[in-house]
């Protein structure tokens, strides 16, 4: 599927959407749902296949792939946040998606927080302490 087909396909969940908002509300968050669902999943397909080909890269090269992993993660943390957020945004309910971003920042940052400590032991080492 093209990006044409793609961004075809997001504007005729968003004309279904708000031709059945009037009348059905709690209908239109669903399908609003269904689509982000749909274009989440064919994104990761192609996620999926560039994060093995870099690994490979990285692998041949000597470097660990740890480091790719973790950014990956927290990539898609962040990705499947801001979603959620918008989606909470658009239903009013942007005490909730404040919520959900805040939690989001928290779990990247603890995902993060063993490079941290790596980072901070080699300054340490370059200062000599």
């Amino acid at each position: 599927m093209s990006i044409l087909q793609l961004s075809l396909c997001a504007v005729i969940i968003v004309v279904l959407m708000l031709t059945i908002k009037k009348d059905h509300a709690v209908l239109a968050v669903l399908i609003e749902l269904s689509g982000v669902s749909f274009l989440i999943f064919y994104v990761a397909s192609y996620a999926s296949d560039v994060a093995k080909t870099v690994m490979s890269m990285l692998t041949s090269a000597g470097i660990n792939g740890e480091y790719l992993r973790l950014l990956v993660k927290v990539l898609f943390t962040a990705a499947a946040a801001e979603t959620a957020a918008a989606v909470c945004r658009d239903n009013g309910a942007s005490a909730l998606a404040v919520n959900v971003e805040l939690a989001a920042k928290l779990i990247m940052l603890a995902m993060c927080a063993p490079m941290l400590v790596k980072v901070a032991e080699f300054a340490a080492g370059l200062i000599g302490k």
